[in-house]
């Protein structure tokens, strides 16, 4: 799959992608130091730097959209930008999930990642859609609609 409008790969092998992809990480993993004034005191304390797709593509000198069409360029890039894509992902959610405590996050996340779906069952077991009503006998009706509303 190559298109020849697209410009020559930054990178002549995954491993080489893989190898910067793991630096910008462990770079991501060494905590920064931040101060804070509280009450006319500097308090200083240490915060990860997130893991982000834009910032990883920055670090890789590139642009997001170009590190995107790189899995859609050639294949044997596609496992490697997708497990940095997924590690980027997780420390998202972890990151929400820790310091947010939120629910909506939380469902956020559970309805766009892993395909939950708010959804009211309705139980028409007893319902026959094709039934002509008007040849059924007022006994029949009634069992009909006793059925429906009681489920």
């Amino acid at each position: 799959m190559t298109k020849t409008n697209w410009r020559p790969l930054l990178f002549k092998s995954v491993e080489e992608l893989q190898e910067k992809i793991n630096q910008y990480f462990q770079r991501c993993d060494n905590w920064i130091e931040k101060s804070v004034v509280i009450k006319w005191q500097i308090h200083n304390y240490k915060e990860p730097i997130p893991y982000t797709i834009t910032w990883l593509a920055s670090y890789l000198w590139t642009n997001r959209q170009t590190l995107i069409n790189y899995e859609d360029r050639d294949l044997s890039f596609f496992d490697t930008i997708k497990k940095a894509k997924e590690k980027i992902e997780a420390n998202m959610e972890e990151r929400w999930m820790m310091w947010l405590n939120n629910p909506a996050v939380t469902i956020f996340s559970l309805k766009n990642n892993y395909n939950w779906i708010d959804k009211q069952e309705v139980n028409q077991n007893n319902l026959n859609l094709n039934r002509d009503i008007t040849t059924m006998s007022d006994e029949d009706l009634e069992k009909l609609i006793n059925s429906t509303w009681n489920n």
